[in-house]
């Protein structure tokens, strides 16, 4: 049995505790709008150069450190670069051409970008709700353009 301030606030404290743990969990993520995890396809001695050069893997700079990928309203892909290279031998050279995979890693489509230029914000490429439902991951491949 609770008695006395000090039981009372040992039971308060566990209550908050228990509510801020049940918030925190928070409402599930919206599968229309949502973030997207990407990866580079292999960069191995067959990779094409313009692919091996974009990503660093041969002549030292990224292109880009990395990708901001998010499905927006279940009907776009945005893909936004991060840290992109303020200068790049491959810019104005190369497009990415990007696999949307389901969970078991089957191919749903691919899409193409605009060739990549210091100034590239990003790209939105539209899709359809059957593919986004099913989207779970990206494979990039940099391509001549």
């Amino acid at each position: 049995m609770l008695t006395g301030p000090r039981s009372r606030r040992s039971f308060a404290i566990a209550a908050a505790t228990l509510v801020v743990a049940a918030c925190s969990k928070g409402a599930p993520p919206d599968p229309k709008n949502r973030p997207v995890p990407w990866s580079y396809g292999p960069t191995t001695a067959d990779a094409t150069n313009e692919h091996l050069v974009a990503t660093g893997t041969k002549g030292g700079a990224k292109l880009s450190v990395g990708w901001q990928c998010r499905l927006q309203d279940g009907k776009a892909l945005l893909v936004q670069p991060f840290k992109r290279a303020e200068s790049h031998p491959m810019f104005d050279k190369v497009v990415l051409s990007i696999g949307l995979y389901d969970k078991a890693d089957q191919l749903l489509t691919r899409v193409q970008s605009e060739p990549i230029t210091a100034a590239t914000k990003g790209f939105t490429f539209p899709i359809d709700e059957a593919t986004a439902a099913k989207l779970a991951s990206l494979t990039f491949f940099y391509v001549a353009k």
